[in-house]
């Protein structure tokens, strides 16, 4: 194979792999490790089968790898009042507080600015969600108060809700790196933005025994099966169901 052919079938190959349908992250850390590079051994395969570079594809002859699933724990209450008290200022409990209780996403809580508040009616509207979409999320009665605490003084609505330093909008990153030293501060384990999402969810469900359908709006899910596997449903929880209709 000459330079240039290698070259080209390089640039092939990279094109080949962006236009290969990508399956969404999974929720483990196993198989984001170990497996990634299996779906480029099969995508390079497969890419090579389509140039006539080979006949056969090494590839299928592999077995997929079984990793056994992980759940993933929603905040228990204690761990939420832990948090809550250890919070050092008002900004930081502020933020905890929209986590809590409207399921937005990081990127989200982000992109909120102060005109984007309704503490009347303890309702957010996301104009930036994920794929472009807008969305209301609500608050509670806590989030309201602390955000009218946070916001005293504040005269202008069109700026960003939370600020960084110096001055500028508090990006994502810095959103979550509060939320990690928090967590550290407080002792719990697994403090993340996502997390909380989780903890909504299944506290809208299991409480307030609310239709999956209706948390799929709230947390702005596309595909209702991705809502099902954010709600964790303890043993407990379907042992009382089961004997209710026994």
């Amino acid at each position: 194979m000459t330079s240039n052919h290698a070259s080209g079938s390089h640039h092939g190959f990279l094109s080949f792999s962006a236009c290969e349908p990508q399956r969404p992250k999974c929720a483990l850390r196993l198989t984001s490790r170990f497996l990634k590079p299996a779906r480029c051994f099969r995508a390079f395969f497969k890419w090579m089968m389509s140039e006539e570079m080979i006949a056969k594809n090494p590839v299928l002859a592999v077995k997929p790898i079984k990793i056994r699933k992980e759940l993933r724990m929603p905040f228990s209450q204690m761990e939420i009042d832990i948090l809550q008290i250890s919070c050092s200022s008002v900004k930081m409990r502020t933020m905890l507080e929209l986590f809590l209780s409207s399921g937005a996403r990081v990127n989200e809580i982000s992109c909120l600015d102060v005109m984007d508040l309704d503490l009347e009616k303890r309702v957010i509207h996301i104009r930036e969600g994920k794929g472009n979409k807008e969305r209301i999320a609500y608050i509670s009665d806590v989030a309201a108060y602390y955000l009218r605490e946070y916001l005293q003084g504040r005269t202008e609505r069109n700026t960003p809700l939370f600020f960084g330093n110096p001055g500028k909008r508090m990006k994502a990153n810095g959103i979550e790196k509060a939320m990690k030293q928090l967590g550290k501060r407080a002792g719990v384990e697994n403090v993340h933005p996502h997390r909380f999402r989780r903890t909504l969810a299944t506290t809208l469900a299991r409480r307030g025994g609310m239709p999956v359908q209706q948390i799929q709006q709230i947390l702005g899910h596309a595909n209702i099966s991705v809502t099902m596997r954010y709600i964790y449903t303890a043993d407990s929880d379907i042992e009382s169901a089961y004997n209710k209709c026994i």
